[in-house]
């Protein structure tokens, strides 16, 4: 019974994340920390997040991700790393009409 309740609890902040092949993602650069990601004096001043790049599926959990070619990190991430925002165009005012 308490092995429920701790369980039920712990899966109250998880969540299952599906990204698709193809979908553009940002990477978390926090833990890494490179020099050659964030090039930065301050490091706290610097990104946190770090692309878009398009993502390819190696497995449920690990997704590989294009980086750029100078980049020298390796390719495969966690998905906890990997983060999908979903930008919602504006809608825009038309101005208005004069006459």
């Amino acid at each position: 019974m308490d092995q429920n309740r701790m369980k039920q609890q712990a899966n109250k902040h998880r969540k299952d994340v599906w990204l698709e092949v193809g979908e553009r993602g940002f990477l978390k650069i926090q833990p890494y920390k490179l020099e050659n990601l964030a090039k930065r004096i301050n490091q706290e001043l610097s990104p946190r997040l770090y692309g878009p790049f398009e993502i390819d599926k190696i497995n449920p959990v690990a997704y590989k991700l294009k980086l750029q070619e100078d980049c020298i990190v390796h390719t495969v991430f966690h998905v906890s790393f990997i983060i999908i925002i979903i930008i919602t165009p504006v809608p825009q005012r038309l101005p208005p009409t004069v006459g």
